[in-house]
């Protein structure tokens, strides 16, 4: 249970560090008005990289997480705890013989992608970041 507690606390901390991590730096004194904006790069989101260092096609929205790179203590409480703070939350589903992968069902596509990207990369322990997709259909 303690486990789980700490992933839960875990996560409300992630979603408020990334609230601030995205917030505009402190000003330093110095004008850039006269720099013109550099594009941004572009970001791929057709592709995803898979836990076996392959690549995957990213898949198209729907209400079911594919959770990857999870450590082998991973429970079906502790990824409840983390993932119910997400409105429309139903379930998650953990693979038998596989602890490295699981499933977490959502009401609907828009509300599994808000946990999704809330969630992309959060350090379940120090050394396993869940990468988080969209399940196949």
């Amino acid at each position: 249970a303690t486990a789980a507690a700490t992933a839960a606390a875990a996560a409300a901390t992630a979603a408020s560090n990334t609230a601030a991590s995205n917030a505009a730096p402190a000003s330093t004194g110095v004008s850039l008005a006269a720099a013109p904006p550099k594009p941004a790069a572009p970001r791929s989101t057709l592709f995803t990289s898979s836990s076996s260092g392959g690549v995957v096609p990213e898949q198209p929205p729907n209400q079911i997480l594919f959770l990857t790179n999870m450590p082998d203590e991973t429970s079906e409480m502790m990824l409840s705890m983390l993932f119910t703070q997400f409105p429309g939350f139903k379930e998650v589903r953990l693979v038998p013989g596989r602890h490295d992968i699981a499933f977490v069902e959502f009401e609907n596509e828009t509300q599994s992608a808000t946990a999704k990207e809330a969630l992309q990369g959060f350090k379940i322990t120090p050394t396993h970041s869940m990468k988080i997709a969209f399940a196949k259909k």
